[in-house]
């Protein structure tokens, strides 16, 4: 259990849900960007529901993982799921329905939301380093 009682297991990806436009999610993006329809290209890398210490995530390309593995409770949506629950990985579905481990550092590559950027700065293409990953992801394979 969380902070103020918060608690779970799996998560779902926060921006799936169909919400009017014209406001935000939480972290600034515009509900625009929502899925809104599993009917969507791309549905085999675009995380519908995972591994989580929380119910619901919000993840943006900028959020960093947690420090410390037992940490990730005061961090973002995506310290929440950036957790060692599979030997290095977690369990994910996504919006074509199929299901996969996913590596750690690969959750950075994902589609989150139709603006995420996937080539962000937590991805080798967006010029990560090994040593700016915290002490317990560094030996975790790269994306």
């Amino acid at each position: 259990m969380g902070p103020n009682g918060m608690a779970g297991s799996y998560g779902l990806n926060g921006y799936v849900l169909n919400i009017k436009p014209g406001i935000n999610f939480e972290g600034g993006v515009p509900t625009e960007n929502a899925w809104r329809t599993p009917n969507v290209t791309g549905g085999r890398n675009i995380p519908l529901f995972a591994d989580s210490l929380r119910y619901s995530a919000w993840p943006l390309e900028t959020n960093p993982p947690a420090q410390y593995w037992d940490s990730a409770w005061s961090g973002n949506s995506m310290a929440r799921l950036c957790i060692n629950r599979h030997e290095g990985a977690i369990n994910m579905i996504f919006l074509d329905w199929s299901a996969r481990k996913v590596p750690l550092k690969q959750l950075w590559t994902l589609k989150w939301h139709r603006s995420f950027n996937t080539e962000g700065p937590w991805t080798t293409a967006g010029g990560v380093q090994p040593t700016d990953w915290p002490e317990w992801m560094r030996d975790f394979k790269d994306y």
